[in-house]
C-alpha cells in the first residue's frame, strides 16, 4: 500500500468553535461516512457538548444496537475526538492538560503492514528507519 484512507470530521459549535476528529477505518470510510451523515451526526445537532462524558455515554447507549466496533464506533470516536479538540480550544489548553497530564514529547513509531515475506518486511523496516523512526511495530505472523 502507498496510502490509507482516513475520514476527518469537523464539528462546529453554536459559538463558532471548531474541532476536528478522525474516523479511522480505511476501507470502512464510506460506511463510516454513511453512519455519520445519516444517524450519528444528526443525533448531536443542537446538543450541549460541554459534558462530553455524559453525552458520549448517551450516544453509545443510543447506537449500541449497531455493535461495539465498526463504522458506528468509528463515527462516535471521530465526534468525541472533535469534542475534545473543541474543549481544548475553549479552555486555551492542550488536551493533555484537560486529561490531567502535562504535555510531553512522545516517540512516534512506524506501524507496518503485514507483509508475510521476510524480504518485504526487511525492506519496509529499512524504509521506516531511513525516515527516522526509532520504534517499529510489526504485524507479521510466523507460520511454520
Amino acid at each position: 500500500w502507498t496510502s490509507v484512507d482516513s475520514l476527518f470530521v469537523r464539528v462546529r459549535t453554536d459559538d463558532g468553535l471548531e474541532g476536528w476528529g478522525e474516523g479511522w477505518g480505511h476501507v470502512a470510510c464510506p460506511t463510516t461516512m454513511a453512519a455519520l451523515s445519516s444517524l450519528v451526526g444528526p443525533a448531536f445537532i443542537g446538543r450541549d457538548t460541554r459534558d462530553r462524558n455524559a453525552l458520549m455515554q448517551e450516544m453509545q447507549h443510543r447506537f449500541h444496537i449497531h455493535g461495539r466496533t465498526g463504522p458506528f464506533m468509528y463515527a462516535l470516536s471521530a465526534i468525541e475526538i472533535a469534542l475534545w479538540d473543541i474543549a481544548g480550544k475553549a479552555a486555551s489548553q492542550p488536551i493533555a492538560a484537560l486529561l490531567g497530564g502535562a504535555p510531553r514529547e512522545l516517540d512516534a513509531y512506524a506501524s507496518l503492514l503485514r507483509y508475510s515475506e521476510p524480504p518485504l518486511v526487511a525492506a519496509a523496516v529499512e524504509r521506516a528507519l531511513a525516515q527516522g523512526f526509532r520504534h517499529i511495530k510489526l504485524h507479521e505472523e510466523r507460520l511454520d
